[in-house]
């Protein structure tokens, strides 16, 4: 039996089962390409360090935002740091 489910639906933002969403941190969009890939990245890193899931959503919500904001191809992308500090 699951015990949450974590979902991504992209400009709208994230939710975790039923009862607890995050709206999407708002951007200048220049591509999306990777975003969700970076959002579940990121949610794996912050549940890794310790973090609780809704602190890691927003934490996977600042970091594709982030992303969405850099062109695809982007040699360079950010830390966490960076993303903590946004």
């Amino acid at each position: 039996m699951l015990e949450r489910v974590r979902a991504s639906s992209a400009p709208k933002g994230s939710s975790i089962s039923r009862n607890c969403g995050l709206t999407a941190y708002p951007v200048d969009v220049v591509d999306t390409t990777g975003a969700g890939d970076v959002f579940h990245g990121a949610y794996a890193l912050a549940i890794g360090a310790g973090l609780d899931v809704r602190n890691a959503m927003a934490f996977s919500a600042a970091t594709a935002a982030m992303k969405c904001a850099t062109p695809a191809a982007a040699t360079e992308f950010t830390t966490s740091t960076s993303v903590l500090h946004s």
